[in-house]
């Protein structure tokens, strides 16, 4: 009897689980997956960081309001560089930046081209550092931004 309670109570937890999947209001993230700790109440967003891992990416993040302005940007050579820019509010309790309005763009000398708009994503604070993860196609998935002093 207690075999089958308990198996009928690890029944109804699956389903209110599996039933809750997709219904969160922001987006859904692997960034979600990431141990992560709540920044210190001194901990500030804007400023200029930098890819510790590629040391080719930089970001900026300025404050607008109720949101961060975010700038990402990536030298592919000397004659092209990539800008990704978004924007959201800073969730301090949870250490995200979430966004749904990024624009990602390709500069050369002879052009600039938007390559999309509306990509999703977040921005994790990870003991003093940023992780990105883009969702559209997973740009930042070895970026480990640290703050330039």
């Amino acid at each position: 009897m207690l075999k089958k309670l308990t198996a009928a109570i690890a029944t109804v937890i699956m389903v209110i689980i599996l039933a809750s999947c997709g219904n969160s209001a922001e987006p859904v993230s692997s960034v979600d997956l990431i141990d992560r700790v709540v920044p210190p109440e001194d901990f500030v967003l804007e400023g200029d960081w930098q890819d510790e891992t590629s040391e080719r990416a930089a970001m900026s993040i300025f404050k607008n309001g109720d949101k961060y302005d975010v700038e990402i940007s990536w030298a592919n050579s000397a004659d092209e560089t990539v800008f990704w820019n978004f924007s959201g509010e800073f969730d301090r309790e949870g250490g995200f930046l979430y966004y749904d309005d990024c624009m990602k763009t390709i500069v050369t000398e002879e052009s600039e081209d938007v390559e999309y708009e509306k990509g999703t994503g977040a921005i994790a604070y990870l003991d003093g550092k940023l992780s990105w993860q883009d969702d559209k196609e997973d740009a930042g998935k070895d970026c480990v931004f640290v703050k330039v002093e």
